[in-house]
C-alpha cells in the first residue's frame, strides 16, 4: 500500500513539468498503479522520455514499483540505473546489496522448491495432480433431466387439425355447425410425441459419460 501512495503522489508532482504528450501517460500510470498493476504502470513510464533518454525520476518510481513486487533483478537493474547517475549513491548501494541478498534467498528456496516437485510422489514433479470427483452436472446420479425440445417443457404440443381450438367445421358448408376435432377431442392440445414425461426427458449424462464422477486436475497441496 506504502508504494502505491508513493509512486502514486511522485507521478502526480511530476505532472506540471511533463510534456504535452507525456501527461497522459503519467495519468495512465496512476490508475494501473493503484489497481495494483505495477507492470502495466512500468510499461507506460517507459514511454515517456526527454530527447531520447528516460527520466530519472521515473527510473526511481519504476524501481519502488519493481522492489514493491519483490522482483529483484529489475529493481536492481533500475536502482543501478540511478547509482550511475549519482543518485544518493549510499543509500541505493544499501538497498541494491540488500536486494542481491534476498535474491540469492529466492533462487535458493526456489531450487529447494524445484527438487521438492522433483521428487513428489504426488504430482511426479508436475506440482498438479489429477484426482476424481462427483459431477456437478449430475450430481452422481449419471443422468440427467431437462425439458423436452419438442414440447419446449409443456408435457402437450398444438393441434394442428382444430388449430388449437377444439372444433372443426366441415368443408360441405359454410353454415354446418363446428364439430368436435377427433384429433384431439377437443382439447387443442395432443400429447407430446417425444416419449417425455410431462415435459421432461431423461438423458445420459454427457459431461462424466454417465460414470457419475470427473477427472480435475489439482494443484499439489505438498509443496
Amino acid at each position: 500500500m506504502k508504494y502505491v501512495l508513493v509512486c502514486s503522489l511522485t507521478i502526480i508532482v511530476f505532472f506540471s513539468s511533463a510534456q504535452k504528450g507525456d501527461e497522459k501517460i503519467l495519468k495512465q500510470a496512476v490508475s494501473k498503479i493503484k489497481k495494483g498493476e505495477f507492470q502495466k504502470a512500468q510499461e507506460a513510464l517507459e514511454k515517456i522520455s526527454i530527447n531520447g533518454k528516460i527520466q530519472p525520476e521515473f527510473i526511481q518510481i519504476a524501481s519502488l514499483v519493481y522492489d514493491s513486487l519483490n522482483q529483484y533483478t529489475e529493481a536492481i537493474s533500475a536502482y543501478e540505473v540511478l547509482a550511475k547517475g549519482g543518485q544518493n549513491n549510499d543509500a541505493i548501494a544499501e538497498r541494491i546489496k540488500f536486494l542481491k541478498a534476498e535474491l540469492i534467498k529466492k533462487e535458493a528456496a526456489d531450487m529447494l522448491a524445484a527438487e521438492k516437485r522433483k521428487n513428489c510422489n504426488k504430482c511426479k514433479g508436475t506440482g498438479y495432480f489429477e484426482t476424481s470427483e462427483v459431477c456437478h452436472t449430475c450430481g452422481g446420479n449419471k443422468k440427467v433431466t431437462k425439458d423436452c425440445l419438442t414440447c419446449h417443457g409443456e408435457g402437450n404440443i398444438f393441434c394442428g387439425g382444430c388449430e388449437g381450438t377444439g372444433r372443426v367445421k366441415s368443408n360441405d358448408s359454410e353454415r354446418s355447425a363446428a364439430t368436435t376435432c377427433s384429433r384431439c377431442n377437443g382439447r387443442g392440445y395432443l400429447n407430446c410425441t417425444a416419449m417425455c414425461t410431462h415435459g421432461k426427458v431423461t438423458e445420459d449424462c454427457r459431461k462424466c459419460n454417465s460414470t457419475g464422477f470427473v477427472t480435475v486436475k489439482l494443484k499439489c497441496d505438498l509443496h
